[in-house]
């Protein structure tokens, strides 16, 4: 699975309250009588509330779109689909685009970040920032081992664990950590 995919599958566990972390991604059916409209406005106003951005602005959802693809879900995994195919540059904007699904995994990877650092989960994509002081270069080397951990346990491979973990020590910014494993796994 890919790291845009697995994103997508995060929001719609989320909203589906099967979310568990750790946890290796699978498809199942949707429980019988599943409300997919009020699942897809939910979708929506996660990824909206969410703040996803890629390299054309920040992210959204075709709410229409997603509503029509919504009367043919019935799978997990269905649903995860059709929220990366629905996504578009926010407010408004075309449908598609590979920078528009990295966008999820960007978040995705945001999140493990500010567990990892923080301490805490984070709802919104926050803004870049620096290492807390107490973030030397072992504390990064250690981060990058532990978000190698993280991917690996939800089933995404890291293509070079070493090189993550050696180019830690350089990192400044959060978003070094979240741009250096986005490098290292499937987008």
């Amino acid at each position: 699975m890919s790291l845009s995919r697995y994103g997508a599958w995060f929001f719609a566990a989320r909203q589906m309250g099967t979310f568990a972390d750790g946890v290796v991604p699978a498809d199942a059916d949707l429980p019988a009588g599943a409300d997919c409209a009020a699942l897809a406005t939910a979708l929506a106003d996660a990824v909206g509330n969410a703040s996803l951005v890629s390299d054309q602005g920040p992210v959204g959802v075709d709410r229409a779109a997603l509503g029509l693809a919504a009367t043919r879900w019935r799978r997990v995994f269905d649903v995860r689909d059709a929220l990366l195919a629905c996504a578009c540059p926010w407010p408004g904007g075309r449908r598609g685009g590979r920078s528009l699904k990295v966008a999820f995994g960007d978040y995705i990877v945001t999140r493990w970040v500010f567990k990892l650092v923080y301490g805490f989960e984070i709802e919104r994509r926050p803004e870049d920032r620096e290492f807390p002081p107490s973030f030397d270069g072992d504390a990064k080397a250690g981060l990058a081992d532990s978000l190698a951990d993280t991917a690996q346990a939800v089933g995404l491979a890291v293509k070079d664990r070493h090189a993550l973990v050696q180019g830690a020590p350089r990192w400044q910014m959060l978003g070094g950590a979240r741009a250096a494993l986005m490098r290292q796994v499937q987008p």
